[in-house]
């Protein structure tokens, strides 16, 4: 009977806790725009936080959209392929949708930041991590550098 009561205390204290694990709250919403000969892109970095010390994940996506009924995708199509392999071989636990439809394509990479793929980061740019963290700040200024457009 005590064994229960132990286990049934310690149950609740968890549930109370709430496991330990907070929720992921966006920061920053980056987006640049792109316009071909025969189609119109619009790119987005979503950056996430949990602890308001660091970036948690950083969510990319990309939307091609043809100008014409008739616009050839296979290029744009064979390079994201492309890119999703780089993704899957580089990162870790990476989650990735490329989704083809006739007239649009619907690119998205979600990368959560752990060890492994903050040194691929910071690889990058060595300012983007201090303290052990994706800098948020950092990685905002490096983002408005590379053309996008920060709120």
């Amino acid at each position: 009977m005590k064994q229960y009561k132990t286990i049934i205390i310690g149950l609740s204290l968890l549930l109370l806790s709430g496991c330990g694990t907070k929720k992921e709250e966006i920061l920053y919403t980056c987006k640049q725009d792109a316009i071909a000969s025969t189609y119109s892109a619009t790119f987005d970095y979503i950056i996430k936080t949990r602890d308001q010390q660091g970036i948690s994940s950083i969510e990319t996506s990309a939307i091609y959209t043809a100008s014409f009924d008739d616009t050839d995708f296979s290029d744009v199509i064979k390079t994201l392929e492309e890119q999703k392999k780089v993704y899957q071989g580089q990162y870790t636990e990476t989650d990735i949708d490329l989704d083809e439809r006739k007239e649009q394509i619907y690119f998205r990479v979600m990368i959560p930041i752990n060890e492994h793929n903050l040194s691929l980061l910071q690889n990058i740019d060595d300012h983007l991590v201090q303290d052990g963290n994706l800098n948020i700040q950092q990685y905002k200024i490096f983002l408005e550098n590379q053309g996008y457009t920060c709120k």
